[in-house]
């Protein structure tokens, strides 16, 4: 797994010591809420997590850092087949950020980095984010990175793990990818 670097941040893999902080996170009831994740109040769980995230095949795990202080702030995955497939792949990306750290832009620009390394790959045909209906600074993160809700029955919903609440979807094709990046 590589490392992407942006303006401010750095998106790299999980390290052992991250653990604690990333405990710290975790623990936070709102974010383990929003990010439909059980609350992880020991470090070890947390380390596990890390490592899960390290070795799985069908995932990427970043944690997403302060590139000046290497203040680890959140997480960032990228969900989905792996990165070699077919032609027509669609990967999801899922991620939170610690409640003191956001409202600065900072997933924004975890988003729009990962969501152009993903498209590098010629097997990703698209990007799915899936989010709470009532998520507004998540949609806003969507929305700024391009993407695009996209409608569906109550039916055909994804929902989330720990409560089976509906999620909303959103969209971002290879081709809205590239009309935006001619736009840009």
């Amino acid at each position: 797994m590589i490392t992407i670097e942006t303006q401010r941040l750095l998106l790299r893999p999980g390290f052992p010591d991250d653990s604690f902080v990333l405990c710290d996170i975790f623990s936070e009831p709102e974010t383990a809420w929003w990010a439909d994740m059980p609350s992880f109040t020991d470090w070890c769980d947390v380390l596990d997590f890390i490592k899960w995230g390290n070795s799985t095949f069908d995932l990427d795990q970043y944690m997403i850092t302060d590139k000046e202080s290497d203040r680890l702030l959140g997480l960032i995955q990228a969900i989905g087949p792996n990165l070699s497939g077919e032609k027509g792949d669609i990967i999801e990306i899922g991620y939170f950020l610690s409640e003191k750290e956001r409202g600065n832009g900072y997933m924004t620009e975890a988003v729009c980095a990962l969501r152009d390394e993903l498209f590098l790959y010629p097997c990703v045909n698209g990007l799915v984010l899936k989010i709470l209906p009532d998520n507004d600074a998540s949609k806003g993160v969507a929305l700024r990175s391009g993407f695009h809700l996209v409608e569906q029955a109550q039916e055909d919903r994804a929902h989330r793990h720990l409560d089976n609440m509906p999620l909303d979807r959103y969209l971002l094709m290879r081709d809205d990818y590239e009309s935006l990046r001619l736009v840009a």
